[in-house]
């Protein structure tokens, strides 16, 4: 029996114990993460918790206003591109010689570009100057919005859409950890909701620049004029962001927890990683996949209110109202106006339920979306604009 079993040698028992040796590291590596993951900060040691109100004349002493004002406006004018193409949709509809269903996709095409891109955009965010890469993406964004109105069939707009979806994808990723990294945290809920009014200003006062531009150029392709001139001012505010500086990034936190902030630069985690930790938790969960349903609603619905409002041909008139641009532009801004009321009061009364309750902030939330689902539902029933 002794000559049929092989000898071990040094080198094997040496190799063995550098296995086991290897696998015990791991399997140690794995528990401290297990237990660093069972540990959870209570709500009340969450940084910003319960610290004193700050005035937003403070906050724009500690921040600056040009900042959040090249931030908003830039809001401003991507909502306002996005709410063009609703307000001229009958429109561009009669110049391509398109479908409802083609001009609904060409639409949604641009969110879907800009969703995708979003990822890639934050990527860049992480690893390069945050102001430079809104500001670039920005200019890009305008240079898209431009050519809109130069396509000659349902093609080129598809490009020309998924362009600016490409450029405005950067705001959504990166503008939110600049306005966190610049402005206080007992302020930053109010911050973001100033830079948030953008996006509903713009569908105010878009339908009626786009509408008011589509009517005095005349025509069935007077609408092209309204993408060309709104994409002008876009380019100023791009340039003027990529000059900014970039704020040190998490400062706010370190003071907080650490009574100073420190000039250390950490290595970009790897996404992998991030999304593996996000991944437990629940309510990242619930808010990936709320959004996800909830932007059906917020591309779809738009657009289809346009071609309702619109004068479409093809349809019976018991489905269009036979509105021209310009009073399709009023009609479409006048429904914004709420948000311009709701979004500083959300911002007001979202800075003092988290300092004191965050979850409660997130049901308010999930109210909110609610409501609009169900307004939603009822709006369309009615047989009338008044109701």
């Amino acid at each position: 029996m002794g000559d049929s079993t092989e000898s071990v040698t040094p080198e094997g028992l040496s190799a063995a114990a550098a296995l086991a040796n290897q696998v015990m590291q791991e399997e140690q590596t794995r528990r401290d993460s297990t237990a660093v993951d069972k540990f959870v900060l209570p709500d009340d040691l969450l940084p910003g918790m319960g610290s004193e109100a700050m005035g937003l004349r403070a906050a724009f002493r500690e921040g600056g206003v040009l900042m959040i004002v090249l931030l908003t406006l830039l809001q401003l004018f991507e909502s306002a591109d996005q709410v063009a193409v609703q307000v001229l949709g009958p429109d561009i509809q009669r110049t391509l010689n398109i479908s409802d269903t083609v001009l609904t996709g060409l639409a949604s095409f641009g969110g879907v570009v800009l969703v995708l891109a979003t990822l890639p955009l934050a990527w860049l965010g992480d690893r390069f100057k945050r102001t430079r890469v809104v500001g670039t993406a920005a200019i890009g964004w305008a240079a898209f919005a431009a050519l809109t109105g130069t396509v000659t069939n349902a093609f080129q707009m598809a490009l020309t859409r998924g362009g600016t979806g490409l450029g405005a994808s950067a705001t959504i990723p990166i503008s939110p950890t600049i306005i966190a990294d610049q402005y206080p945290i007992a302020a930053r809920t109010r911050m973001l909701a100033f830079e948030s009014l953008g996006r509903p200003a713009g569908y105010v006062v878009g339908p009626l620049i786009a509408g008011a531009i589509a009517t005095a150029a005349g025509g069935d392709s007077g609408w092209r004029w309204a993408f060309v001139i709104l994409a002008l001012f876009p380019v100023a505010i791009g340039i003027a962001l990529t000059t900014r500086r970039d704020p040190q990034r998490g400062r706010f936190e370190q003071e907080a927890v650490l009574g100073q902030s420190l000039d250390v630069v950490d290595p970009p985690v790897r996404i992998s990683a991030a999304f593996e930790r996000l991944r437990k938790v629940r309510t990242f969960y619930f808010l990936i996949v709320g959004i996800g349903l909830l932007g059906f609603a917020l591309v779809a619905v738009p657009v289809q209110l346009g071609l309702l409002l619109g004068d479409n041909p093809r349809q019976d008139e018991h489905f269009h109202y036979g509105y021209g641009a310009y009073t399709r532009g009023w009609m479409i801004g006048l429904m914004q106006v709420g948000q311009l009321v709701a979004i500083p009061i959300a911002g007001w009364v979202g800075d003092r339920v988290f300092r004191k309750d965050p979850p409660k902030a997130l049901r308010l939330t999930g109210y909110f979306v609610l409501a609009y689902g169900v307004l939603i539902v009822v709006g369309v029933r009615m047989s009338s604009v008044a109701g």
